[in-house]
Parts: structure tokens; sequence; C-alpha cells
């Protein structure tokens, strides 16, 4: 099976171009790639309590970029999250990324979540990179 992977500005998690989405901007950093957000009360699951999907999707976000950083464009294969801590709603937090191996069609990625010293989340990823 092909896989077209068109970058087309829509990312719920990144895509500028994507009015309902988190618009983060993701920055390369000395190992990966970093972001700073502010997540509102609509992304919430209980209450004042940022939705647990959320932080996974931005995790997994943070690994796929990491990935690109490096030239290649992958999916995710699969996930493991640790919730740490919650994320309350109008709290400042950081996402990072990075990625620790890499072979012909497989990544190995990690992302956290801080907000100033305290871990929200962690996971690792393995990345699949597809035919085009």
């Amino acid at each position: 099976m092909s896989i077209n992977l068109i970058d087309n500005d829509c990312c719920f998690i990144c895509g500028k171009g994507n009015t309902e989405g988190l618009r983060l901007s993701f920055e390369e950093t000395d190992n990966g790639v970093s972001a700073e957000f502010i997540l509102q009360r609509r992304y919430q699951g209980y209450e004042g309590i940022i939705h647990g999907g959320l932080i996974a999707a931005i995790l997994d976000e943070a690994m796929v970029k990491a990935a690109n950083l490096k030239g290649f464009n992958a999916i995710t294969a699969e996930i493991i999250v640790r919730f740490r801590n919650p994320l309350s709603v109008g709290e400042k937090a950081r996402v990072k990324g990075k990625v620790i191996r890499e072979s012909r069609r497989l990544i190995v990625a990690e992302a956290v979540i801080n907000k100033e010293d305290v871990i929200i989340a962690e996971a690792e990823g393995k990345l699949y990179i597809p035919v085009v």
C-alpha cells in the first residue's frame, strides 16, 4: 500500500491553516524540537484539567516533527504515553521531542511535556517510514 504524505497545513496540532487547531509552532533544539503552548477550557476533560487525549496528540506530533527535522516523513505506528501530573487549563507548558534510533523503515522517538520542572506526560513512539 502506498501512502501519500502531503502537508496541507491543516494538521490539528501544528497546522497554521487549521482555524480549529492548536497551531503549535515547533522550533529546532540541540537534539530535536520544542514548542510552548497554553491550552484553554475548550480542551479540558474533567473540569479545569486538559484532556489526556490531547496531551497524547501533542506528544505524538513532537515525535513526528523530530523525525521530520532529520528528513524523514514518518507516521506513528505505536505510541506509549505515561501521564505523570495533570495539566490545568491556562497553564504554560512545553513539549520536546527527539529521535532516539533510526533505521531504514522505523524510527524510535521520545517526547515529554513539562510545566516548569514538573513532568506532565512522556511518550515513546515507533514511527514508520512508508513507501511513497
